[in-house]
């Protein structure tokens, strides 16, 4: 009973083709969440790299390591860059919903401070 006026509730934000759109949405949300899960779980899912590439004159802000770019298959097929990069934008995605929250509570406009 709950679960049916969930899903009509969810259903009514679809005015042009309501199940063919909630059906969509719905499988990219799930893909995307599936997705956020992995890389968050990322670094204990796949064993560290300790392959380093020596050159004769080193960039010391740039990360040499070859196997940051390496695909696994339990990572979705994501690398261990991409899987770093998607748990940043998590972070900072949930820092801003965070900021917003805080700012909206007390009717405040975030403006330009913020």
């Amino acid at each position: 009973m709950a679960l049916t006026r969930m899903w009509n509730g969810y259903m009514s934000y679809f005015k042009n083709k309501p199940m063919r759109d909630g059906v969509t949405y719905l499988i990219v949300i799930m893909v995307a969440l599936a997705y956020a899960a992995v890389s968050a779980v990322a670094p204990f899912l796949v064993p560290a790299c300790s392959d380093r590439v020596t050159k004769l004159y080193p960039n010391p802000e740039f990360d040499y390591k070859n196997c940051l770019d390496d695909r696994f298959k339990v990572l979705l097929f994501m690398s261990l860059r991409e899987c770093e990069q998607l748990r940043q934008l998590m972070f900072s995605v949930l820092m801003g919903a965070l900021i917003g929250y805080e700012r909206r509570s007390p009717d405040r406009a975030a403006g330009i401070r913020t």
